[in-house]
């Protein structure tokens, strides 16, 4: 029963608390980004808190296209604690840093000195569940605005999206897996 019980919290606490999100674009165009954590745990308040990414300095942060579509995915890398976004991982070159969160109607700058960061304990509370992007052609042009998510409470999950314009043809899924979220678009 003790192994049960152990190997039972083991589960939990890996699915609580790995909730890294990963993205992951196969497709010839760049992504640009808003992504977002919620508790799932709460559809009665609407899954608060709810935590948003919202920058500082520049625009959106965008994905750069695939330098081989279809074969070669240009990564990005976010771990569960959102104060670590604005930290370079090698491991990701290509992770666009982002230096702000919306959080309960509070803006936090961790480009500011010191850091303002958001209270560890609500991104182990929250897990990835969506992305509002477009997609734009390297040099120019950007096309559509487009939400995928896991829904929560009465909103339903949307968790695949295909481009209704045959001129920029593109699929993206959001599925999660090892106590992971990722987004694939391709």
């Amino acid at each position: 029963m003790k192994k049960l019980l152990l190997l039972a919290a083991g589960l939990m606490s890996y699915c609580t608390f790995a909730q890294a999100l990963y993205i992951q674009n196969l497709s010839p165009y760049n992504i640009e980004y808003t992504i977002w954590k919620s508790n799932l745990g709460s559809p009665s308040t609407g899954c608060t808190p709810l935590i948003e990414s919202k920058l500082f300095v520049g625009t959106v942060p965008v994905l750069p296209a695939s330098p081989n579509p279809g074969v070669t995915a240009v990564e990005a890398y976010y771990d569960g604690n959102v104060n670590l976004s604005n930290t370079f991982n090698p491991a990701y070159p290509n992770t666009p840093l982002i230096d702000g969160w919306m959080f309960n109607g509070t803006h936090y700058n961790l480009g500011a000195n010191p850091p303002q960061q958001i209270p560890v304990i609500f991104s182990n509370v929250t897990t990835w569940t969506g992305i509002k992007f477009s997609t734009s052609v390297p040099g120019g042009g950007t096309a559509g605005g487009y939400t995928m998510n896991i829904g929560c409470g009465t909103n339903p999950s949307t968790v695949n999206v295909s481009s209704p314009n045959p001129s920029t043809p593109f699929n993206g899924s959001l599925f999660t897996f090892g106590g992971n979220t990722w987004i694939v678009f391709f």
